[in-house]
């Protein structure tokens, strides 16, 4: 493992960060906080903007509100299915990673694997993010959908 110096990387796009409620406030306050008692050796994530970090903009209408349906389905399907997932940096630069969803975590479980540092996971939903997902994040259309798609895969 490289020379870290005792870095730590907060698991979080630094764009993210707003002075907004829930897991952006929070870590936005948490970047204020370490900012004015003069923390240097901690980092954010810096990846560049992609197409779907900006799907939640696609919802003004029904086609675009369809194809983010389809890519949001495609993108939970590809985090459970597929056989090797990384982390969006090399991890092997810090000491810490700090995550704080645990869709995260799991998404950069392959880059974990030979991970020697230590591993923080601070969820900040009021529930497991499977229930978030399935009961504040999809639509009615899509619960129909998911449900339609378990019946045929139970029979």
């Amino acid at each position: 493992m490289s020379d870290f110096n005792n870095r730590l990387l907060i698991y979080v796009e630094k764009r993210e960060l707003k002075p907004t409620g829930g897991a952006s406030g929070y870590n936005y306050n948490l970047h204020i906080g370490l900012e004015n008692v003069g923390a240097q050796n901690y980092s954010y994530l810096n990846s560049p903007v992609n197409a779907k970090d900006n799907m939640h903009a696609m919802k003004d209408s029904v086609f675009k509100r369809f194809l983010f349906i389809f890519f949001r389905i495609a993108n939970v399907y590809k985090i459970l299915h597929k056989k090797k997932n990384y982390a969006k940096t090399d991890l092997s630069n810090f000491k810490i990673v700090h995550f704080h969803s645990s869709k995260d975590l799991y998404e950069a479980r392959t880059s974990l694997e030979s991970y020697d540092g230590k591993i923080v996971l601070t969820c900040h939903q009021p529930k497991p993010y499977t229930y978030e997902f399935v009961e504040d994040v999809i639509t009615p259309f899509e619960r129909k959908f998911f449900a339609d798609c378990k019946m045929k895969l139970d029979i």
